[in-house]
């Protein structure tokens, strides 16, 4: 009879269990970090893009207009986004210089995995 009822609360709890999967986004112990650069038109040079502007959707693979979450790199072009979820997620950036020329990067997928906490991912804008 025991047995009988293990097996019961067992099948109950098994679609439970895998169905508690976290969405892409905020609530998470990975970090996504890098440094945004930008070849400059008139010299050629790769330089750092301080303040540069990035859009981050959570939950998808390729180009979008509908972004969940916007941040600004430092005064060096590094940025750091923190506390995330494993999924899929979908970066793009975009720089104006001194000169109010502009440059941007049509973006990039990035999977977060459940075993790599930290990913590494630069911008060379143009």
């Amino acid at each position: 009879m025991e047995l009988h009822r293990f097996r019961i609360l067992l099948f109950l709890w098994i679609p439970i269990f895998f169905s508690c999967k976290k969405e892409a986004g905020f609530g998470g112990k990975k970090e996504v970090s890098g440094k945004v650069t930008y070849k400059d038109g008139v010299s050629g040079t790769t330089l750092p893009a301080p303040g540069a502007i990035l859009k981050v959707a959570f939950g998808s693979r390729g180009p979008t207009s509908d972004f969940d979450y916007v941040i600004s790199a430092d005064t060096e072009g590094n940025y750091f986004l923190k506390g995330l979820n494993p999924g899929e997620y979908y970066f793009t950036a975009q720089y104006r210089d001194a000169n109010g020329f502009e440059y941007s990067t049509p973006g990039a997928t990035v999977i977060i995995k459940r075993k790599k906490n930290e990913l590494n991912l630069n911008f060379v804008l143009e």
